[in-house]
């Protein structure tokens, strides 16, 4: 879900930039990067939020590993961006790790950064592979008729990170269904279940 995150993002800015257009004016900015003056109606203290959270991102990241040798330690349960176009960051764990986590952001970036330490119950990898466990298991089964009766009602499951958990999406909504997928696919707390009887596609004019 992070890589859709910051994908979303650069969608979102490549097509700012190309319905507004930039003016003749251009800077460079405190990362050594040039940067063009957008129009007045975008908001541009959201854009220079929307940059600098996905600029940080990467560099918690590049600092994973080379301190961690990974770039999903245990501690780390997934980014997003908020709202406001802060970088929010779970951090999985006691006190002491949130403390750790807090010292080792102000170090990289210094005070007044804007990246915000939410704590969170589950890990990167502890989603991810809850997300793969659930779709080995109501594909890979073909000839259990409990698991065809589950597939025919599941219609997809997404990580969310601002919520740390696993939204998986029923057709049919009721306590039955929900407890017939948490007995023979996957039980477990960071599970939110939601109706939905079909994916919306985007339809465009040709």
């Amino acid at each position: 879900m992070k890589k859709y995150t910051l994908l979303i993002i650069s969608i979102l800015l490549v097509f700012t930039i190309g319905f507004t257009g930039c003016s003749t004016e251009v800077s460079t900015d405190e990362f050594g990067e040039e940067e063009c003056f957008l129009d007045s109606f975008i908001d541009e203290e959201l854009l220079e939020n929307l940059r600098r959270a996905t600029y940080y991102g990467a560099k918690i990241r590049e600092h994973f590993i080379s301190t961690l040798g990974t770039a999903y330690p245990s501690f780390f349960g997934g980014e997003y961006i908020n709202n406001h176009g802060y970088l929010v960051v779970n951090i999985v764990g006691p006190s002491y790790v949130q403390t750790t986590a807090a010292i080792m952001i102000n170090d990289l970036f210094g005070e007044g950064h804007g990246v915000i330490l939410q704590a969170a119950n589950f890990s990167y990898y502890e989603l991810q592979d809850a997300q793969d466990l659930i779709f080995r298991t109501v594909f890979d089964n073909r000839d259990n008729d409990t698991i065809k009766h589950i597939r025919n009602n599941f219609n997809g499951s997404d990580i969310m990170y601002n919520l740390n958990a696993i939204i998986v999406y029923l057709r049919e909504l009721n306590d039955d269904e929900i407890y017939l997928f948490r007995k023979y696919v996957f039980d477990s707390p960071m599970l939110i279940f939601q109706e939905r009887n079909a994916i919306r596609v985007l339809e465009i004019d040709s």
